[in-house]
């Protein structure tokens, strides 16, 4: 079967997103949805690009279209997807599902009522290093962990302090750093520890000026059952290259996890140190944006279960509500079991 897809947005992550169906050979042909129309020819210039239009309801309209793939900001993601679940599409849509649950569950709703699949691309999911983790924990390579450190050093510094653009903003984004590649660590903990029972946040915007802009540092504690997790992020580390770390520490070892250089996961235990053998990827988030895309495309085709669904990202989303919430409120946040076997 060729597939004919329309996506919607034409920014950098949709270009990564082009490169992807560029090498799926199930993929025909895309039409882009792009409202910056000085962007069109550059655009229409990549392969398997049939055409670039300004206008989002003609993609939908398109009887020749299967897929609608998202890649706008946030608060677009919600009317954008349920307006193509109704035209009869199946929807690939980026991080996070949606800036409130009531939009998450009008888009599950929108899905269920159409009968039509809801993808949501929890890209990090589909990490070599983090689908291992996952899988050294559940061997009890570590015996029982009990520490969990997420730290992300970034530099998002010109978008966030450009109060004309959408990122960081409360109104399109629904925060800053924390609901952006935040989001992608919480995603990364709730699939390798099950729901957390409550949060607790700092966050403020210490360096942007823009005062339209959300947070740009916070610092996060989850906790689990028999287990702490920290999150400390920035996007304000203008001198420093870009660097996701994790650990995972256990009572028989531990487990450091990197993006950046091979060998991207190590064990330590008490006899030593060594590399786990994985699939490394050359570009983690480019590759496992190509590997999420292919992921969907498979499940369309085969009517097989996706490995993020809809109702996970949905809880993903209410923890990183409750996260801003403990910010706001300056109080820790307890969280109900609901979403729990996340990433089973």
């Amino acid at each position: 079967m060729a597939l004919r897809v329309g996506l919607v947005g034409g920014g950098s992550v949709a270009r990564v997103h082009l490169a992807a169906y560029a090498n799926i050979r199930e993929v025909a042909a895309v039409r882009v949805a792009e409202t910056n129309v000085a962007a069109h020819d550059a655009i229409g210039q990549l392969p398997k690009v049939a055409a670039v239009v300004a206008d989002t309801r003609s993609l939908l309209d398109d009887p020749d279209l299967d897929l609608i793939d998202i890649c706008l900001p946030h608060h677009l993601h919600a009317p954008t997807a349920i307006a193509a679940l109704q035209a009869g599409k199946a929807v690939i849509c980026e991080k996070p599902i949606a800036t409130t649950l009531e939009d998450a569950d009008a888009m599950i709703a929108a899905a269920e009522a159409a009968s039509r699949p809801l993808y949501i691309s929890h890209n990090m999911r589909f990490y070599p290093h983090h689908i291992r983790t996952r899988e050294l924990l559940d061997q009890g390579a570590i015996g029982k962990p009990f520490l969990a450190i997420i730290n992300v050093i970034g530099n998002e510094f010109g978008r966030m302090n450009d109060p004309a653009h959408w990122k960081g903003t409360w109104d399109k984004a629904g925060g800053g750093a924390t609901i952006d590649t935040g989001f992608h660590a919480t995603y990364t903990l709730m699939s390798w520890f099950g729901g957390p029972t409550a949060v607790t946040a700092v966050m403020a915007r210490h360096v942007v000026t823009a005062a339209n802009k959300a947070d740009d540092n916070a610092a996060v504690i989850f906790e689990f059952p028999g287990l702490l997790a920290n999150l400390a992020i920035t996007y304000t580390a203008t001198a420093h290259p870009w660097d996701e770390r994790r650990e995972v520490h256990g009572t028989a070892g531990s487990l450091y996890i990197n993006d950046r250089t091979p060998p991207r996961l190590r064990l330590v235990k008490g006899d030593g140190n060594s590399p786990v053998a994985i699939d490394e990827l050359a570009n983690p988030f480019g590759d496992s944006i190509a590997a999420a895309i292919r992921h969907f495309v498979g499940c369309y085709l085969t009517g097989q279960e996706p490995m993020v669904t809809a109702a996970e990202s949905r809880a993903v989303l209410r923890v990183a509500l409750a996260v801003y919430q403990s910010a706001r409120e300056g109080r820790r946040i307890e969280l109900c079991k609901e979403h729990e076997g996340i990433g089973g």
